[in-house]
């Protein structure tokens, strides 16, 4: 199939759906939305690993759409995917979450941290629930929880969504990798309770790993923390 083949479906309101011209099989009565479902999984078949389909879908109320057709079965509008490749790490967010973002920043400021704890928590679980957990936007909300929990002196959490955030952040975009790597090791270094720290040192170890060479001097240095904290000590 050609790369810049769009692949056609057309659902109608009495639950018949075309892929490209050739009917898609679906159950006795099927809903419009049943129909739609199975023409998408006909797409994801058809769509190559690391290689999604665009896709002209129009309903039969006149509705019109361009998708993005993953081999996984995953769907995503066609503009928001075009604006995450032009700004790979999102850093244009949505005004609402910019809002959010404003208020949880300045109750920070106010020493507000608990407020500001919830509110990111909040935000989070917005941008998993809209984006997925992997997306810039739950990425950066995962940062700015991280900071605000550290701000309430919760060294353990903070490094947890750092940590998070840094897993989400390799192979999307190596800075923001990075930044919220090191930022996880700051955190880790500030929790003074021995369990909590060997468990937390394994996790940053993990996730420096993920960046090769790059990040090897780190790795090794949480390494040999982990073992005078293994040892008995905290430093």
């Amino acid at each position: 199939m050609p790369a810049d083949h769009v692949v056609q479906v057309a659902v109608t309101a009495s639950g018949v759906a075309w892929v490209d011209g050739s009917r898609v099989a679906t159950e006795p009565n099927a809903t419009a939305a049943q129909a739609r479902a199975a023409a998408l999984r006909v797409v994801s078949e058809m769509a190559l690993d690391g290689q999604p389909l665009l896709v002209h879908a129009s309903d039969g109320d006149g509705a019109v759409w361009q998708l993005l057709v993953h081999a996984d079965g995953r769907v995503e509008d066609a503009a928001a995917a075009q604006q995450r490749t032009a700004d790979p790490a999102a850093r244009d967010v949505p005004e609402d979450y910019a809002q959010q973002t404003r208020v949880i920043v300045e109750a920070c400021k106010a020493g507000r941290a608990g407020v500001a704890a919830v509110l990111a928590r909040q935000l989070t679980d917005q941008a998993v629930a809209d984006h997925g957990a992997t997306h810039p936007y739950a990425l950066q909300a995962q940062e700015l929880h991280g900071a605000a929990l550290l701000q309430g002196k919760d060294a353990a959490g903070a490094c947890e969504a750092y940590v998070t955030a840094a897993r989400g952040w390799d192979g999307l975009d190596s800075a923001a990798y990075r930044e919220a790597l090191h930022r996880a090791y700051a955190c880790w270094q500030r929790i003074d309770d021995r369990a909590s720290a060997i468990w937390a040192g394994e996790q940053v170890a993990a996730a420096a790993r993920l960046g090769g060479e790059p990040t090897a001097d780190l790795v090794r240095a949480a390494l040999a923390r982990l073992d005078i904290l293994q040892a008995g000590a905290i430093t």
